[in-house]
């Protein structure tokens, strides 16, 4: 596979992972303005449960999907329509299960119970998106992924606002949501029947196969979305409305830089699978190389959160959210670990280790759930943080001794990337010593240190931003590759 596909592909996904922020975050800071904090606490707290009771129809599969299409193009009909007949089941088992949460565990009035039925339906069409997308990614067709992504964006976004200032409610949002992405998931279905001519022959027959080979994925995404989603939940039962919506604006912040990382690796899982099949050298090669480019962007990100993040919470959601500003000082250096963990994941995944990730993201998940019961009841918001980025960190952790263990070649991530991470730290340390100067002239220039000395080591290597501009000024040749 040739690593101007992977870069050209790398570029396009980035660049929707940063559109698609771009507009969930102009669409946050309305419901936040409009809303007001306790009633976009609730917007969050039903939109986190919906995620974590959605996720069982999620079940993995887009990661299946991408690394076994990416091996054999012939099977695309028959994971399509068994998958999809798979999800329906998985659906009502969802939806008997997050009745009993309701009636037993969960004492809320009938709006909220309202809401949260919209929502979880919402969520399923919703990863039935992420799951019909993973065939284009599959094919390394970035360019038909991104527009189905990019209209997700526009229309989720554009009419969520729009609904929010017009009628504040909470229900025609949720609705209005669901509408938008059953539409789009039937646009997914017929570009999937035009540009990948899927074969349905025995489609029918295989729904044991698709449990059987999904599971250790399902439960790994479980955890995953458990350890990302739980905290709000926790933090809204524990102290209320209120708090959940100043730290949900923190959360919604960060990820519009959590999800740089994914663009990315959404772009090598398939070079992996491939690199991974064929030998392991150049499998070690491009890990090392996205490992090294995703330190240096968490650095760089952390320093523009630490320095600019309170400023920015201050203009674009006003003086009510003022202390989510802090929250986001403290909760951005978790982007230290998830990004390896992203790559981490993809790692695994590609080597055909997915149960292993069952242990790797149920030990992230118990750990977040033990300490938010422990933090949030004497820290709140700032406990939860604390929670998420102890988490990400026990994941890390664990990762790397699974990769000394696994293969041959040690997981060198680390060890070879003492250079940025000693002056990210630094960088960070210099921040916040000159508090009295102006912040946006403490991240230029700390920035501007940072990215000299990446250059000055050999981090950040020509010819890897020679393969970028390539892309960027000639995509036939590429497009031919």
């Amino acid at each position: 596979m040739s690593s101007l596909l992977v870069a050209k592909n790398a570029v396009i996904l980035v660049f929707v992972e940063i559109f698609s922020k771009i507009f969930e975050f102009i669409s946050a800071v309305v419901l936040a303005r409009v809303l007001g904090v306790e009633k976009y606490g609730i917007f969050a707290f039903v939109w986190a449960s919906s995620l974590l009771f959605g996720l069982l129809t999620h079940f993995g599969f887009d990661s299946l999907i991408v690394r076994d299409v990416s091996r054999d193009k012939r099977c695309v009909g028959r994971y399509l329509v068994g998958i999809f007949i798979v999800k329906c089941i998985l659906l009502i088992i969802a939806l008997f299960i997050f009745i009993c949460w309701i009636d037993v565990f969960l004492v809320v009035g009938e709006y909220k119970k309202k809401l949260l039925f919209t929502g979880i339906f919402t969520a399923f069409f919703m990863n039935n998106l992420i799951f019909s997308s993973a065939f284009f990614r599959a094919y390394q067709k970035a360019n038909i992924e991104a527009i189905i992504r990019v209209l997700v964006s526009i229309f989720v976004s554009g009419i969520s606002m729009i609904i929010a200032y017009m009628t504040g409610n909470l229900f025609y949002l949720l609705l209005a949501r669901l509408i938008i992405y059953i539409y789009i998931f039937i646009l997914s279905i017929y570009l999937i029947n035009r540009y990948l001519n899927p074969d349905f022959l025995d489609a029918f027959k295989e729904i044991w196969f698709f449990l059987k080979a999904g599971w250790p994925f399902a439960v790994s995404v479980f955890f995953i979305f458990l350890y990302i989603n739980i905290d709000v939940v926790m933090l809204n039962l524990m102290k209320g409305d209120e708090a959940t919506g100043l730290y949900s604006i923190a959360v919604k912040i960060l990820t519009v830089f959590m999800l740089i990382p994914l663009g990315v690796s959404n772009a090598v899982l398939p070079a992996l699978s491939n690199y991974r099949k064929e030998g392991s050298e150049e499998f070690f090669r491009l890990s090392e190389n996205v490992a090294r480019y995703m330190l240096i962007i968490a650095f760089f990100v952390i320093l523009f959160n630490i320095t600019l993040g309170k400023y920015l919470v201050g203009v674009f959601f006003g003086e009510a959210y003022r202390i989510s500003g802090n929250i986001l000082s403290l909760i951005t250096f978790t982007l230290i670990f998830l990004y390896m963990n992203h790559l981490a994941y993809n790692m695994f995944l590609a080597s055909n280790k997915e149960r292993n990730l069952i242990i790797l993201t149920a030990s992230g998940a118990c750990f977040n759930i033990i300490m938010n019961l422990i933090l949030i009841p004497k820290y709140s918001y700032y406990g939860a943080a604390i929670a998420t980025i102890l988490s990400e960190g026990i994941i890390f952790i664990i990762a790397y001794f699974m990769f000394q263990r696994f293969y041959s070649l040690s997981w060198g991530v680390i060890r070879k990337n003492y250079g940025v991470i000693v002056l990210g730290i630094l960088c960070m340390f210099i921040s916040r010593i000159f508090t009295g100067i102006s912040s946006l002239y403490i991240f230029i220039i700390n920035s501007s240190i940072f990215i000299f000395f990446m250059f000055y080591i050999g981090y950040i290597d020509k010819k890897d931003i020679d393969v970028f501009l390539r892309y960027c000024l000639n995509k036939k040749d590429i497009d031919n590759a």
